[in-house]
């Protein structure tokens, strides 16, 4: 994934939240999706084209806040309760390009993605790779396994999520 400023494209609060495609000038670099950086300092990850973005540093999970233009998802908000019962620290608040380089691992929740390890993060030529390409990083596969498993009914459900359709 790249790092890319939408300055130019994006609304910033109070407008609606427009969730943007990846921009069609980006370099032929092998790039699968880019992360959208906030309009007002370009500095703080938003989001992914689709997804919400979470950063791992230990034992603690930091996750851009709800507010202006970050997507409140439905996975996002599982898998912040899923990680607060299995002892992580959850931190809403921004997370810089200098921390996400920096983090353990990144990954990205989503209805589509389910939870989803990132591979690695191109800013401004700099290159960070989590984990060996093609191997799910450890916190993203736990909380994956966590949330499919409470799913498919194979984990009991402390939340009452999971709800008989007749």
């Amino acid at each position: 994934m790249e790092a890319w400023s939408p300055r130019r494209l994006r609304a910033e609060p109070p407008a609606p939240p427009v969730p943007l495609p990846p921009p069609p000038s980006l370099p032929p670099q092998g790039y699968s999706d880019v992360v959208y950086l906030d309009a007002k300092h370009d500095t703080y990850l938003e989001e992914v084209s689709s997804c919400n973005l979470f950063a791992v540093s230990g034992r603690t999970i930091r996750t851009p806040p709800l507010a202006g233009s970050i997507l409140p998802g439905v996975t996002r908000a599982s898998v912040i309760a899923l990680a607060r019962d299995r002892g992580y620290t959850v931190l809403e608040e921004p997370v810089s390009v200098t921390d996400a380089m920096a983090a353990d691992e990144l990954f990205t929740t989503g209805t589509a993605v389910v939870v989803c390890s990132v591979g690695s993060l191109t800013h401004a030529g700099k290159r960070r790779q989590y984990g060996a390409p093609g191997v799910p990083t450890p916190v993203a596969l736990e909380l994956y396994t966590a949330l499919t498993e409470l799913q498919q009914e194979a984990a009991p459900d402390a939340h009452g999520w999971v709800v008989p359709v007749a």
